[in-house]
């Protein structure tokens, strides 16, 4: 990233002040004695940066962002997120500066995060272990054991007062109790494997910025560095949806399996203008029977009784892609 100087942001600072505005400057850019400081950062987003000086006792972070970690229960036990997130961003700052190393002990850990027990389904789901009044720790990345590749994505929750690695946990809303791996641990077809925090901090380490392109003029990648430049874009569609907060907690902790459950929808341009139009030229008995969606549903989207929702765009999507190739529903 380009920093601005010392002497740029002051020059900034002087033409706000002569409107009567200050700027002011946050405290990691002060020394102990108030003296500003050289800052070192490494950033894999905007969003996930970490900041650090170089001196003699070695590196020293100052400030890091909690994305993507602040929502997790601490390894550590109670009390200690924020020194759980210290010890992540360290590891992943000596990752990205002097390669592989050594890891922390929790980074096998099975990752959870607390949920709330305000639903009934919830509460009905740990039967006589859970409680209407508490809370309970839901699993990260929970998906089905399959012989080639992960398999279906599925919920686990299990009471609030269990260690992860003996943890009672209840797949809901089945409320079936399925046998639980960790991480990439060996595991049976059946059996359910549970995100590793380690699993967390690497995928947020790996994990590039999508809205920028590296200095190749490439979408970024995990491997990507130097200065990024904002990414193109071309508007294919306009979707209208609502800021509503629907079900924020099962958002945050990973319960949400499809945006379908959260999303408000108000108007998809993109399903007026251009699917829609084109399942009726191709009739709508013969992409229910092509897809496997339901004959009415699709009625009542056409009709504009309600909102498609996102796997039926994609069925119709690939329905039209398949009759039609080359077809580019962006374009019509």
């Amino acid at each position: 990233m380009r920093a601005v100087s010392w002497a740029e942001l002051d020059a900034a600072r002087e033409r706000f002040a002569s409107l009567g505005l200050r700027l002011n400057v946050t405290p990691e850019n002060f020394g102990p004695d108030g003296d500003r400081r050289q800052l070192h950062a490494v950033g894999v987003a905007g969003s996930r940066m970490i900041f650090f000086t170089n001196g003699p006792n070695g590196r020293q972070i100052v400030k890091r962002s909690e994305v993507a970690l602040g929502d997790l229960r601490s390894p550590l036990g109670p009390g200690t997120t924020q020194r759980f997130i210290d010890e992540a961003a360290s590891w992943m700052l000596d990752r990205v500066i002097d390669g592989p190393g050594n890891v922390p002990p929790w980074f096998g850990t099975g990752a959870t995060a607390d949920v709330s027990m305000g639903t009934p389904g919830r509460v009905a789901s740990l039967g006589e272990l859970g409680s209407p009044f508490g809370f309970a720790i839901g699993a990260r990345r929970a998906r089905r054991v399959e012989p080639l590749f992960s398999g279906e994505r599925i919920r686990l929750i299990a009471p609030a007062g269990d260690l992860p690695e003996k943890a009672r946990w209840v797949e809901i809303p089945s409320g079936a109790r399925p046998n639980v791996v960790i991480g990439e641990a060996r595991g049976r077809p059946g059996d359910v494997r549970v995100g590793s925090y380690g699993n967390e901090v690497v995928s947020l380490l790996l994990h590039p910025e999508s809205k920028l392109l590296g200095p190749d003029g490439e979408v970024c990648k995990a491997t990507t560095k130097g200065l990024l430049t904002p990414r193109p874009v071309t508007i294919g569609a306009v979707y209208l949806v609502g800021k509503e907060g629907n079900r924020l907690d099962e958002v945050t902790t990973g319960d949400v399996i499809e945006v379908d459950e959260v999303l408000m929808g108000y108007g998809d341009d993109e399903w007026e203008r251009v699917l829609a139009p084109a399942v009726m030229r191709m009739g709508v008995r013969r992409l229910a029977r092509d897809t496997g969606l339901a004959l009415s549903s699709l009625l009542v989207s056409l009709k504009g009784g309600a909102a498609p929702r996102d796997r039926t765009k994609r069925a119709v999507r690939a329905a039209l892609e398949s009759l039609y190739p080359g077809w580019d529903y962006r374009g019509g």
